[in-house]
């Protein structure tokens, strides 16, 4: 979605656990169940989600258990009709990118056009090491691979015929990509927030992401995003800003204080470390929601969240990726969808963003 006067919002879905240990880190269920997967997948895309969200590891959350995220997208992609699916910046250290380029062709071919491409260079050592991936100790080799693997996805993508490439990483001799994906521009989505990496989505991305950020941070990473737009040749408004994020909502305050409470003395509970607010939340010394968990993640009643996420679309976030942090309860989907979703977008369509001259 670009900017403007629009505002989306993806469904983040949960393909592993982390209880306790990481509060407030999601999904905050105590174990993975994959039989509740597809069902949520299904509500997120029938209950108006613009998006579908998977993570791509291997070993992550509770006992490392965690799904696959490429083979739970293309599941979810049979079961879903209208949201876009992305695999939450998959590691392009974890797959070949001639194979990574076949893969997503086959997707978009099959969701009828629905992919969008959010890719990263990788940088869970562990996983790679585990699993015998390559890994790289130096971040600028990462990046060289990194370019040019996108560098072969963009050829075996558009150009006609065999595709044969001889670089520092990678050698294809005659490679055939065909079907190409259905759409003719697949978008491309880029995250990080070093400046080699914000250069590269000025230059080629659609999107740009960031998980867990303060309103004050995506002010000043969204203003060296627009420079380096600016140095492209392209405008801000070009590049969707997206807000990767936690969300928790109930319908009044004595509520969001049970939802936190369970969370709290759930199995891995004695090993957290509370901040002082949280504790005085919890404890009913106060009603003021916690700003350790307010200031990067949205906490809170209805009005609440919809203050924060318009606080952030002032900030430029066009973009909501949204974990619910009571999955696999729906009680926070329910009351996004139908008390947050449609008073955000509103504002976004009536209001103006104060960053569109940045």
């Amino acid at each position: 979605m670009q900017n403007g006067d629009t505002v989306s919002f993806a469904f983040c879905l949960p393909t592993f656990a982390f209880p306790g240990t990481g509060l407030f880190r999601v999904p905050a269920w105590d174990r993975l169940d994959p039989g509740l997967l597809l069902d949520a997948a299904v509500a997120a895309d029938s209950g108006g989600f613009d998006a579908i969200w998977v993570a791509d590891h291997y070993m992550i959350g509770q006992g490392d258990a965690v799904l696959d995220g490429w083979t739970t997208l293309a599941a979810v992609a049979g079961a879903t009709r209208k949201a876009r699916l992305s695999l939450i910046q998959g590691s392009m250290l974890f797959r070949h990118p001639a194979q990574f380029a076949k893969m997503i062709a086959t997707l978009d071919q099959l969701s009828g056009g629905r992919v969008t491409v959010f890719s990263s260079m990788g940088r869970a050592m562990r996983e790679h090491v585990a699993y015998g991936f390559d890994w790289f100790e130096a971040e600028a080799d990462r990046f060289e691979r990194f370019v040019e693997a996108h560098e072969i996805l963009r050829r075996l993508w558009t150009e006609d015929g065999a595709i044969s490439h001889r670089g520092r990483f990678f050698h294809l001799d005659h490679a055939i990509a065909a079907p190409k994906p259905l759409q003719v521009n697949l978008p491309l989505w880029f995250a990080g927030t070093e400046d080699a990496m914000l250069d590269l989505a000025a230059r080629l991305g659609a999107g740009w992401n960031t998980p867990l950020m303060s309103l004050a941070d995506v002010r000043s990473i969204r203003t060296r995003l627009a420079r380096h737009c600016r140095n492209a040749g392209r405008r801000i408004e070009d590049v969707t800003v997206s807000l990767e994020t936690q969300i928790l909502v109930r319908d009044t305050i004595a509520q969001l204080r049970e939802a936190l409470r369970s969370m709290c003395h759930g199995p891995m509970a004695p090993r957290l470390n509370i901040a002082e607010d949280l504790v005085a939340f919890l404890s009913g010394t106060t009603d003021a929601v916690p700003q350790s968990l307010t200031e990067t993640s949205l906490i809170g009643t209805p009005r609440m969240v919809i203050e924060q996420m318009i606080a952030y679309r002032n900030a430029g976030v066009n973009d909501f990726g949204l974990w619910f942090l009571d999955f696999p309860e729906r009680t926070g989907m329910h009351l996004f969808l139908s008390q947050i979703a449609a008073s955000v977008q509103q504002n976004a369509a009536t209001g103006r963003n104060a960053n569109d001259k940045s």
